[in-house]
């Protein structure tokens, strides 16, 4: 789950012709490429905001924040191109954070 879809890379067009399909860029130097390799360190970005705002936070807890504030992006539910959609970074925040007000209440 993460915007991994039709990332811009600035890399030598030989290593990505095989590994795109994407729209021709017009941005001279970089290229489209997508995937897990470009959804993960978005995914550790938002993961790394959320330990910022909750340390106490487990790791269940941060994947279920994950899973229930991604943004469903094309067949409903899990699907090959987005997977479980586009990470949600404000709603993931306001989640984790959410279990700290929780776990003050208790």
């Amino acid at each position: 789950m993460a915007p991994g879809d039709t990332i811009e890379a600035a890399l030598s067009p030989s290593v990505l012709a095989p590994l795109t399909e994407c729209a021709e860029i017009q941005t001279p130097g970089y290229f489209c490429i997508s995937g897990t390799s470009m959804s993960s360190p978005h995914v550790a970005g938002v993961t790394a905001l959320m330990l910022e705002a909750n340390p106490a936070a487990t790791p269940a807890q941060v994947k279920q924040c994950l899973l229930s504030t991604a943004v469903d992006m094309m067949t409903p539910g899990f699907d090959i191109h987005s997977g479980l959609g586009m990470v949600d970074t404000k709603a993931a925040l306001a989640c984790v954070h959410a279990l700290t007000l929780t776990k003050k209440r208790r």
